[in-house]
């Protein structure tokens, strides 16, 4: 069996079946295997991750930042998609255009291996940091929300009642204050990215 292991990423079976083509061709040593991108639950166990971003560049950078928060340090190549150069290079990802992948994917694979000779310490480290900067977000924001909406909501019950000059006064305050409070916690909205909790299955 081969040591150097290919993951190919993509639910697409023709995408997967000419990708595994051009591996078998320009790089025989290479054993290759496609996995659905909506099953990683655990880090890949390969040298090489191949991901398809054709018709979800969104969704195949979320794969990108999981693996690396899962602590997989080998080459990761994106296929098509929109690209983010800056969001590439802080996560050691090569980005190669559809109709590029024979004549660039094995020299990229080849370029991100060369790179993962060194740790990716640095990119581990900052998408771990992401991943759990998104789940505290997810939680804080569950946690305020709640209480916030029941303030309000009584706050505003009481406001339909005959109060005098300074109850009146504090109870818009308090309305107000909610309102801010409910509006800073939809910020954390785009803190981190959300991890992929409601997928189910293994592949590794």
């Amino acid at each position: 069996m081969s040591d150097f292991r290919v993951l190919i990423a993509s639910t697409d079976p023709g995408f997967s079946a000419a990708v595994t083509s051009i591996l078998a061709a320009q790089l025989s040593t290479a054993a290759t295997d496609v996995i659905d991108p909506q099953r990683l639950r655990a880090k890949p166990e390969a040298m090489a991750l191949v991901v398809d971003a054709r018709d979800d560049a969104l969704g195949a950078r979320t794969v990108v930042r999981t693996v690396r928060a899962m602590g997989f340090g080998g080459a990761l190549v994106l296929i098509g998609g929109s690209t983010n150069a800056m969001a590439d290079s802080e996560l050691g990802v090569a980005t190669v255009a559809v109709d590029r992948i024979a004549f660039d994917l094995v020299q990229c694979i080849g370029e991100q291996m060369a790179l993962a000779s060194a740790p990716f310490a640095d990119q581990v480290t900052r998408a771990r940091r992401l991943v759990s900067a998104g789940e505290i977000a997810m939680r804080l924001q569950h946690a305020l929300n709640n209480p916030l909406a029941g303030l309000l909501a009584e706050s505003q019950l009481m406001l339909m009642d005959p109060q005098t000059p300074d109850q009146q006064a504090s109870l818009e305050r308090i309305v107000g204050l909610c309102r801010r409070m409910i509006e800073m916690t939809r910020t954390l909205d785009g803190l981190g990215e959300r991890p992929l909790s409601t997928r189910t299955g293994v592949a590794n």
